[in-house]
């Protein structure tokens, strides 16, 4: 059978990552449940299945390296509440290249946007 030529990535780097730590939760024994935009500053809902905690991510991407798409005054401070941060650094167009990701509870992150708020 001939292979198929790969087209280039358009998709939406945001889908892309929600999918990707939703698959991450699941390989470390989390339920992950992707929102598809339904819920305001809520990407996905995390389970605990051994013991029902739960929790909620908003999840920010980047293709390239520039800042975060994340405004101070729209942080989300809560107690279960989680922002992951995935970024591809100028990788998107490489399927084989994983991205860096990185997880800070929602009430850290204020003090990490504080030096480039305005």
């Amino acid at each position: 059978m001939a292979e198929l030529p790969m087209p280039k990535p358009r998709a939406s780097s945001g889908l892309a990552s929600e999918f990707y730590v939703t698959y991450q939760l699941y390989r470390r024994g989390y339920v992950g449940v992707v929102t598809y935009g339904n819920a305001k500053a809520l990407d996905l809902l995390a389970a605990n299945p051994e013991d029902n905690r739960t929790a909620t991510i908003e999840v920010k991407s980047l293709k390239g390296k520039t800042n975060w798409p994340i405004r101070a005054r729209s942080v989300m401070a809560a107690k279960n509440h989680f922002y992951v941060l995935v970024g591809y650094e100028d990788r998107w167009e490489r399927p084989d290249a994983a991205p860096r990701v990185w997880v800070i509870p929602s009430a850290k992150i204020s003090a990490l946007l504080k030096p480039w708020s305005r």
